[in-house]
Order: structure tokens, then C-alpha cells, then sequence
């Protein structure tokens, strides 16, 4: 693994810099008209207070802001608002286990039980888990924590009775559980605290100074609503997991995080490379290839109303048999993308680093993930291929 990555890192970055776009950018004011002919109808009609909506278009930034951060009217959504992210988290932790990766910390094909302290020893399935297989959602592992569950102790003591339900590396199952102990990892790699690791190595390289953890004060949070209008909190089970779901940020901060995603100028070289090793592929399904947090997909299969059109038309990945694949820089216009969802907030990052064009959208309310994805992909197809 660390001989293949160090050849293909140079690879991937040579690629990148000579794909470019091969038709007319549309304007910053199209693309104002096309963000509010497709986004805004979406959010009106799933009665949203707030949203944002930033993006790149071959490179040129935008930011939206639409709604308000709370009930009240006056306190409108701007740059500096707070939304709670959701497993888009879940990309912020492969980075940060690719950049551990990077530096020789670690290698991803190495058994989590080589760096997790307290691991569930006696239990032979647990020992087969690797670092990539937590990060790819092939390790097993369930949802959710049982309600019950308070800390990670208790978590760990509960593995000790974990059976998979498949042949660990061979399923793809998403799995929230799993990136909570890739992050426990990580802090044991690292000797930090989770909120340190992502305040160290990505927060403050990229100056993302809104960011944070669920849990931690904040003056500048949207609130978020359920299906019903009412206001809720985050489910305090996550909370126990931070690595899988707990961070919030700000549209201006995830405009930051969206162009490192893209390899854009400026990106702290570390940095970047963490991220392209984070969009390899590691595993391969039947609906798409899975990189480290990210969905991979082939941007040519994807259609003018946000479906990916390959051997199923599809959203997402779904549970489905799941094969390891050898990691190599992807030739094309490939597609990464990731969804967030928890109480009271959605959340949707896609990146087309060949063509330096993504999108984020940010909402404070409950709706069918299935429209933010669609939206965002339908203003992402337009972007790429106009």
C-alpha cells in the first residue's frame, strides 16, 4: 500500500492538472439564475426556514443565502451561519485518517486493533477490521449505538459480543458505528482528542474559523426543525461517536473545505494529498465505487435529473456485496459526493475535482435527503456540462 501510494499521488495530481473543461463556463449570473430556478423551488416546498448553498464553477466561487437561521425573521442566514453537517463528517475523518496515512502514521491496510487502545481482542471477527475497511463502511459494524450506550467504553465492552453479519470486507453497509471508532483510533494514533485532531490538521490550515463540534458553545447556530416545524437537537447517541456525525460549520468554512476537496491553489500540499488519497477507490458495489467517506461515481453516468445512471439507476450506494479493489488514481470526470443528515439539518457536499466544480448545500430542516441530492446534482450537472 505505501509503495503504490507514493506513485500514485504524483499521478493523480499530474491528471488533474490536465483535465479541463471543454465547453463555456456559464456566467456567475446564470449560474445565480440556475442555483435559484432549481434550489430555491425545493426549499420553499419542504418549507424550509434557512439554507445555503456555496459552490465553485470551473474554479470561480459563489455563495447563496437563503431563509433564516430560526423562526425569528430578522435573524437571516449569511456567510458566518452555522449548520450541523451531519455524516458529511464522516469526510473530515477520512481525511484526517489519510493524512495520518500520509505522514506514515499508519497504513490503511493495517488492523484497527494495532492502534485501538481497549479494543475487543477476544473477539476474532473484530480482528479482521482494517483502517480503510472502517472508513469504507465494509467493517461490519452496525448503525447505531443501543440507546444505552453513553461512552465509548461502554461501546467497546459492547463489541466484545459483536458477530458480523457478513464476512468482514465483503458487504457494503453503511455504518455509523464503524467511523466512530476510526475516530477513536485516530485519537489513539495521534495522542489527541478528536476536536483537536480536526482543529490541528484541517480547521486551521484552511481557516475554517466557524467550525466546531456539536456540544461546544456556539452564537451563531441555525436551529434545526423537524418534519413538523418544531425545534430539535442532535440525537445524543451520536454524540458518543463525534467521528461519524457531530460537526457543524458555516457556509464560508465549507467553501474552504470544498475547494481542498478540489485540489484547488492554496491547498497546504499535505493537505492535498490527504484528500486525494481519501478519493481513491477502495471498494467496488454494484451502485458505485466507495473511496475513504466519499461516493464515487463516473460523472458521464449522471444524468440532467441528478440520478446515476450505471448498471442501476441509482441515488446512493445501498447495502449490497462489496470487493476490494486496488487504489489507483481514477482516469475521467469523476463524481465524489457525500450526504449528512441528523435532527433538524441536511447537508450535501459533491466535488468534480477534474473540472474544479462542487457544490454544498446546508438546510435547517428536516426534508427527504433524496431532493437535496437531486438539486444539488441537477445545478452540478449544468455547471459541468455547460
Amino acid at each position: 500500500m505505501r509503495f503504490i501510494k507514493k506513485v500514485l499521488f504524483a499521478c493523480l495530481i499530474t491528471l488533474c492538472c490536465q483535465l479541463t473543461a471543454q465547453a463555456r463556463t456559464l456566467s456567475p449570473e446564470q449560474t445565480a439564475q440556475l442555483v435559484n430556478s432549481v434550489i430555491k423551488p425545493v426549499l420553499q416546498r419542504n418549507k424550509v426556514p434557512g439554507a445555503t448553498v456555496v459552490l465553485y464553477n470551473h474554479g470561480v466561487p459563489q455563495a447563496f443565502y437563503f431563509g433564516t437561521a430560526t423562526h425569528n425573521p430578522f435573524n437571516h442566514v449569511n456567510s458566518g451561519t452555522v449548520f450541523e453537517i451531519g455524516s458529511v463528517t464522516k469526510v473530515f475523518t477520512s481525511v484526517l485518517l489519510a493524512y495520518e496515512s500520509y505522514i506514515g502514521e499508519v497504513d490503511l491496510d493495517d488492523p484497527a486493533i494495532m492502534y485501538l487502545r481497549n479494543a475487543p481482542t477476544s473477539n476474532r471477527a473484530f480482528d479482521q477490521i482494517t483502517l480503510a475497511g472502517l472508513a469504507s463502511h465494509v467493517s461490519g459494524l452496525g448503525q447505531m449505538p443501543a440507546s444505552t450506550i453513553q461512552n465509548r467504553y461502554q461501546l467497546m465492552q459492547s463489541l466484545k459480543r459483536w458477530q458480523p453479519p457478513y464476512r468482514v470486507n465483503s458487504w457494503w453497509k453503511y455504518s455509523n458505528i464503524g467511523f466512530g471508532v476510526l475516530g477513536y483510533t485516530l485519537e489513539d494514533v495521534s495522542h489527541q482528542s478528536y476536536a483537536t485532531m480536526l482543529k490541528q490538521q484541517i480547521f486551521k490550515p484552511l481557516k475554517m474559523s466557524d467550525s466546531g463540534l456539536v456540544g461546544t458553545p456556539c452564537f451563531s447556530c441555525a436551529q434545526g426543525y423537524s418534519w413538523n416545524g418544531q425545534a430539535v437537537t442532535t440525537t445524543k447517541t451520536l454524540l458518543v461517536i463525534p467521528a461519524a456525525g457531530s460537526i457543524r460549520s458555516s457556509g464560508r468554512d465549507m467553501l474552504k473545505f470544498l475547494g481542498a476537496a478540489l485540489g484547488l491553489p492554496g491547498t497546504p500540499p499535505d493537505l492535498a494529498a490527504a484528500f486525494r488519497l481519501t478519493q481513491m477507490p477502495y471498494f467496488q458495489t454494484q451502485y458505485g465505487a466507495q473511496g475513504l467517506g466519499w461516493e464515487i461515481h463516473d460523472f458521464n453516468k449522471l444524468k440532467s435529473d441528478g440520478y446515476i445512471q450505471a448498471r442501476y439507476r441509482t441515488l446512493t450506494i445501498h447495502s449490497s456485496p462489496a470487493y476490494e479493489v486496488t487504489p489507483e488514481p481514477l482516469r475521467g470526470v469523476i463524481l465524489y459526493d457525500k450526504t449528512g443528515s441528523v435532527a433538524g439539518f441536511r447537508a450535501y457536499i459533491a466535488a468534480v475535482p477534474a473540472t474544479s466544480t462542487g457544490i454544498v448545500i446546508l438546510v435547517n430542516s428536516a426534508m427527504p435527503r433524496t431532493q437535496v441530492v437531486l438539486a444539488a446534482r441537477k445545478v452540478l450537472y449544468q455547471m459541468v456540462r455547460s
